[in-house]
Parts: C-alpha cells; structure tokens; sequence
C-alpha cells in the first residue's frame, strides 16, 4: 500500500503532456493485453477497446467482460488499480488546466494571438458602451480591453483582457496590436484633463512608435479632454482625436438650436438604431460624387462624406479620388445591398 501511494505520489507531479501520455499509454496496452489474452472474447481488437475504455471511464455498460480466470486478473492487478487512477489524474489535471487558463484570462496575464480585433484602452462607462455598439454591429468581432484592473471589468466570450500599464511596448505586443484593425484610447476619468490627456498621448506615442518599428499602419482614435491638446495629438500622428466634452457641448447646442436633432445623431452614432453610417468603397463605373450620389440613393443610400474630400454634397460635380473612403447613410439592408 505504501508503495502504491508513493507512485501516484510521484506520478501526480507529472506535468499535463507527461499525464496524457501516460493515459493513452495505459489504455492502449491494457486494450491490447486484454485482446491477447483472450482472442476468443473479441471478435476484434476495437471491442477490447470499448471494454477498457468504458471501464475506466464508466462502470462499464456489461455488453463485454473477460470470461477467463487471465483476464479477470488482469484487470483486477492492473486495468482497476492502474487503469483508474491513470484516467483520473488525467481528468482532474484537466479541469486544472481549464481552470487555471481560465483564472489567467480573468487577471489579463495571456498574450492575444488574434488578428484583425479591436483595441481599447483604458476601462470606463464609456469604453463599455463602445464594447456593446462594436458587438451590435459584428456579433463575430474580438476586442481586446487593456487596462490595469487586477480582473477583467466585463465578461464576454469574444472579450480578452490584458492587464498592464499600455504606454509600454510589451503589455501593446501582448495585445497583438501590430495586427489589430483599430486601437482606440479612452481618457481616464480619474485624472484632470491635463493629466488625461498626458496620459493619452503617452499611449497613443507608444503605439505609433510600434508602428514605425515594424513599418506598419496602425489606425488610432483618442478621446482628447481639451481642445488646446488637439496638435499635440495630430502631431503624434494620431488617426482621429476625438474630443470628449465639446462633442456633448456641441451636440447639447444643437438640440437647443434645432429641437430633435440629437435623436437624428443618437441613431446615426448607434448601431442599434434604424439609418446608420456606414463605409463603402468607390467603384470604377462612378466618375463623379453626383454619378455616385444617384446610384447609391437608387439602393436607398444616401452618400455624405469622403475622407479625402470631406462633405460631398457642394462637390458633385468633382471628381472622385483614387482610394477614396465613402460613408453613407441607410439602414443595414441597403447596406448589404451595396455590399
């Protein structure tokens, strides 16, 4: 008895492949021996198998047993006692491991090694309410959220956390961000405007420094605090600044202005909305914005904006450029008409 305790002592500080191989090793020999010991019992050596495996994972099902006094004992001194406790060192070092990934994945210590996901940084209302309107509008889509929470503030299947301080190289490479479509930065809360957006642009130069190390594009949005910092943000070469408090001042003046106008920006700026915004690209057969402007309102698309032109409706008679990013406004079957 002593001996045998000390063997699965010894056995049990295997590490997981260790474990599985010997499970595997277990079954096959057992599955074989059985097979050889007695080959009038089993008409092939599967039907040995079926009765190691249902053995040492169930009570058996009794459709097969060994008939002779051999077989008996081997499954008494070595299928039971070896069998067993093999098969249930595999199982609870499985759920070990499930639950030791999963433990890991709360506290943001695992690499992402995704492609094409979503970058947010830093946890707050907001960054949540950018997590349900990114989902909304692709169900498949992944996110990874960075921040330096000691477990992930949210739980979604398509969600990766990675915790860790995000204007280091490191905790960015962890995130997979040189293969992420977008990586948008959210001002901390906690902070004044001036050390937000200190922090902000600390992050968003870490990223861009990234992306001049590997000589790729990465697309960066910053939620900016103050109007004055704005240069400072285009300077570090960031994509779309965004400022936080003077979007709602403008969009709060507007509602004054013109009763009804926010409800008009709700639904464009949520996906759960009716008519939304959404990109298109340019196709050969439109010349000009007009050409294009009639084509895409024949499909009950409204065209509204080019990146490299800005505001298309004073300009239909214009030229589209080459590589021109166009956003329209329609419902999401007029989009996918388009498409």
């Amino acid at each position: 008895m002593w001996f045998i305790f000390r063997f699965w002592a010894k056995v049990s500080r295997l590490n997981f492949g260790a474990i599985i191989f010997s499970a595997v090793s277990v079954i096959v020999f057992s599955s074989i021996s059985i097979y050889w010991i007695e080959p009038g019992t089993f008409e092939k050596p599967s039907d040995a198998l079926w009765l190691v495996m249902t053995t040492v994972y169930t009570v058996g099902y009794g459709d097969l047993s060994p008939k002779t006094t051999e077989g008996r004992l081997f499954f008494m001194l070595f299928v039971y006692p070896i069998g067993y406790g093999t098969v249930a060192l595999f199982v609870a070092k499985l759920f070990d491991v499930i639950t030791s990934f999963r433990r890991l994945r709360e506290e943001g210590k695992l690499s992402f090694k995704g492609t094409a996901h979503y970058i947010l940084i830093g946890w707050s209302k907001k960054t949540e309410t950018a997590v349900y309107e990114i989902f909304d509008a692709e169900p498949d889509a992944h996110i990874v959220l960075i921040d330096e929470k000691e477990t992930t503030p949210m739980f979604h299947h398509n969600l990766h956390y990675i915790r860790g301080d995000a204007s280091e190289e490191e905790t960015l490479l962890k995130a997979n961000v040189l293969q992420s479509k977008s990586v948008s930065i959210f001002s901390d809360d906690t902070m004044d405007a001036l050390s937000a957006d200190g922090k902000s642009l600390l992050v968003a130069s870490a990223v861009e420094s990234l992306s001049a190390m590997y000589s790729t594009s990465i697309y960066t949005v910053v939620e900016i605090m103050k109007e004055t910092h704005l240069a400072k943000f285009k300077h570090a070469k960031v994509n779309e600044p965004v400022l936080s408090t003077d979007s709602v001042s403008r969009l709060m003046a507007q509602a004054m202005l013109h009763n009804g106008s926010s409800e008009f920006f709700y639904e464009l700026l949520s996906k759960k909305e009716g008519e939304n915004l959404y990109e298109i690209t340019s196709r050969a057969e439109w010349g000009t914005y007009r050409e294009a402007f009639l084509a895409l309102m024949e499909q009950g698309a409204i065209l509204v904006w080019d990146t490299q032109k800005k505001a298309v409706n004073n300009k239909m008679n214009e030229t589209i450029p080459e590589g021109s990013r166009l956003f329209v406004i329609c419902d999401e079957h007029a989009y996918k008409r388009i498409s």
